[in-house]
């Protein structure tokens, strides 16, 4: 112990250069950047920058015209189309992709087509989501997913994602239906089309009407309101449900149908972030954006 206490002063002297040197190379922005070599820094920039990033292809500007019998079937127009990982509130999904759109325009032309066999609905959803899927290569099927396969390669399309949507049907020359929403999304069986607000419906007839979201139903060939409308500056609460007739006019059902259009990651994402809201102080939910309840 004597020997030691004489040493130590020489050994302060040696010991703290050294832990002076190891502590600016961990600090040193070379050794920073070896370790981050190992996180994904473009999935990093995605949350913050959706849309400048994509997993398989990026368009500006792209317009396509569909003809069915030589006759104007419907067109469409974006200001920017991206193929990308599926994007949430927290998460980057690397297998799940989505095709986001902004700046949407379609219209269909219905007035100078032939009547369509077994095509009785005023939007055919498959007709535009499948104009949009052949953009890219093929996604993956699902039933190959759901299989097990866990390549990092798999390219399996969620869902389509459209901002800022425009949507007209075109009755005759002078008469139209129309649809305009913020946000609008089909997924990938192409029988709903979600729109979240606010959304505004104009019929033929020039009846408005305003809502925070409504469904599309290709099926039902009609609009589901859940969180009730205003119809003509009228209020209505509670969920709904209009026809739309072949002249492009709103026709109210009583009994709804049964439209299944939740998405099934975004539910069990939700019961997550109520999870972790229930466990974390409240400052920290407030500070993760996370409500209290969905």
């Amino acid at each position: 112990m004597k020997y030691f206490n004489q040493r130590s002063p020489w050994i302060i002297f040696i010991a703290l250069p050294l832990l002076l040197v190891i502590a600016i190379f961990l600090c040193s922005p070379k050794h920073n950047e070896i370790t981050q070599g190992n996180t994904s820094l473009p999935d990093i920039a995605l949350l913050s920058n959706p849309e400048g990033y994509y997993d398989n292809f990026k368009v500006e500007k792209i317009s396509i015209v569909k003809r069915k019998d030589n006759r104007l079937f419907f067109s469409f127009s974006a200001d920017k189309v991206l193929h990308r990982k599926r994007i949430s509130k927290f998460f980057i999904y690397q297998n799940l992709k989505e095709i986001f759109l902004s700046g949407v325009q379609i219209d269909f032309y219905r007035y100078n087509m032939s009547p369509l066999k077994n095509k009785n609905s005023l939007i055919p959803l498959d007709d535009i989501g499948s104009s949009f899927t052949t953009l890219g290569k093929p996604s993956t099927p699902i039933e190959d997913y759901l299989a097990g396969n866990a390549d990092i390669d798999l390219d399996l399309l969620s869902r389509i994602l459209l901002e800022n949507l425009s949507l007209s049907v075109f009755l005759s020359p002078d008469k139209k239906f129309s649809i305009t929403a913020k946000v609008a999304c089909i997924n990938t069986d192409f029988e709903n089309l979600v729109l979240e607000g606010p959304v505004m419906v104009m019929d033929s007839c020039g009846k408005e009407m305003l809502t925070s979201k409504a469904v599309w139903s290709e099926k039902f060939n009609g609009l589901y309101l859940p969180d009730g409308y205003t119809l003509q500056n009228e209020e209505h609460k509670g969920n709904a449900f209009f026809a739309i007739n072949s002249q492009g006019e709103l026709s109210r059902v009583w009994k709804c149908p049964n439209i299944e259009y939740i998405d099934f990651i975004e539910e069990r994402e939700k019961v997550l972030y109520t999870y972790l809201s229930k466990k974390m102080p409240a400052y920290l939910s407030l500070m993760f954006g996370l409500p209290d309840k969905y």
